[in-house]
């Protein structure tokens, strides 16, 4: 019980973070109820291909990146897309978190600097914050998440009170255009984005094949409860409350902090405004820690054995892995407007790759040719290649629509 509660939370807090703050800044223009479905079907989807890369990490017999998987399993091709897609994606996303906490403390202090000095002081926190040991972080995450939960409750039911529920926009301007959805859709997929800790999360589960399913299951399925709440509560308060900031939302003007702010404005009970700034640096370090231990994790294994003959070489191999981690996410930040929302979006194709396309291939491959060391399924599940095909065709939606956000929107 205790590793699944351990491996839930961190696929959770991995979820957790950039889709509280990301979600409600490119919801409102679609209202509730189309939010609603959407991100149900996603969790569905999101959930059913996380069976994918578990049965392959449990057929190789161990936790493996999903390069080493698409070496294992096809061949050196599907290896090195595997590895520059999952790299492209965790570093995407340490910029987002980045990009995200840096703009909320920035917010709440309001000191006379440089939004770019504060994201220099996040960035080394964040490398400090990697150098400390596995079961640590683990301990750290299970904190961050029980008392982010707690938050949420307490944040949530005073938002409640306040809400008229018939002023909720349950349909929103865009409801009803297709084009609107293009940059919703990658946005609400890379929230439920837990992918890069498939390999850390088998080793820490020991390979235990009913561990792992629900691990899986009710980590993503909090998140899912999480942003339905979170999404049709924000929504609501501000529509009601604040029109032109609530137009200002639809309209792309809004930053993360400045969201944070306002809805520490409209909490309208001055013991709890502060609440909204913790909730919000503690969604955004629970995601952190869960994609920066998966990134993290993969640089520290690769260069394990080189820097073994040294006698300081784990604490050398520590450090270059957790700057490998952190430098090109920095810069990434320093140099891309809007990073949060742009970067969130192209993360999801990418997502798309590892979540679905490169796993359901490999899984298929291990199914048609019936690789000799491969004797049987571990879940019952993807023995359907009808619903492994729908998945794919979901990943293809994704793709298309950010492709089609880049270029007309």
């Amino acid at each position: 019980m205790k590793k699944t509660i351990g491996a839930a939370f961190l696929v959770s807090g991995t979820c957790i973070g950039s889709g509280m703050m990301a979600l409600p800044l490119v919801l409102g223009k679609i209202g509730v109820i189309p939010s609603l479905i959407l991100m149900i079907i996603t969790w569905a989807f999101m959930y059913y291909t996380a069976l994918f890369s578990i049965e392959l990490n449990l057929q190789a017999g161990r936790g493996l990146t999903l390069g080493a998987l698409g070496r294992i399993f096809s061949g050196l091709s599907a290896e090195i897309i595997g590895v520059v897609s999952l790299k492209l994606l965790s570093f995407a996303l340490v910029a987002v978190y980045i990009s995200g906490l840096s703009s909320v403390l920035y917010e709440l202090f309001d000191l006379d600097v440089s939004i770019h000095l504060m994201i220099s002081l996040v960035s080394i926190g964040i490398f400090l914050i990697l150098l400390l040991p596995l079961k640590t972080l683990d301990v750290v995450n299970r904190i961050l998440f029980i008392a982010l939960l707690i938050i949420f409750l307490v944040l949530i039911t005073s938002l409640f009170i306040n809400i008229d529920k018939s002023s909720i926009p349950v349909l929103g301007p865009d409801y009803n255009k297709i084009w609107a959805f293009s940059d919703v859709i990658p946005v609400v997929f890379t929230s439920f984005g837990f992918q890069v800790i498939f390999h850390t999360l088998t080793n820490y589960c020991n390979k235990d094949k009913k561990i792992l399913k629900r691990a899986f299951f009710y980590g993503s399925l909090i998140p899912a409860v999480v942003y339905i709440i979170w999404v049709a509560s924000i929504l609501g308060i501000i529509y009601k409350q604040d029109p032109v900031f609530y137009n200002d939302i639809i309209s792309g003007l809004v930053t993360v902090g400045e969201l944070v702010e306002k809805l520490s404005q409209l909490s309208n009970m001055a013991k709890l405004d502060h609440i909204v700034w913790v909730l919000s640096c503690f969604a955004i370090m629970t995601s952190l820690i869960g994609v920066g231990i998966g990134l993290y994790d993969s640089f520290y294994t690769h260069f394990e054995d080189h820097f073994s003959r040294y006698d300081y070489g784990k604490w050398l191999n520590k450090i270059l892995s957790s700057a490998i981690t952190v430098v090109p996410a920095y810069l990434a930040v320093v140099l891309i407007p809007k990073t949060f929302i742009n970067v969130l979006g192209f993360a999801g194709m990418i997502l798309v790759v590892i979540a679905i396309f490169l796993p359901a291939f490999l899984l298929m491959k291990v199914k048609k040719f019936s690789m000799p060391n491969i004797k049987h399924l571990y879940y019952r599940e993807l023995k359907s290649n009808s619903l492994i095909v729908l998945s794919v065709i979901f990943g293809v939606i994704v793709v298309c629509s950010e492709v089609y956000s880049l270029l007309y929107l």
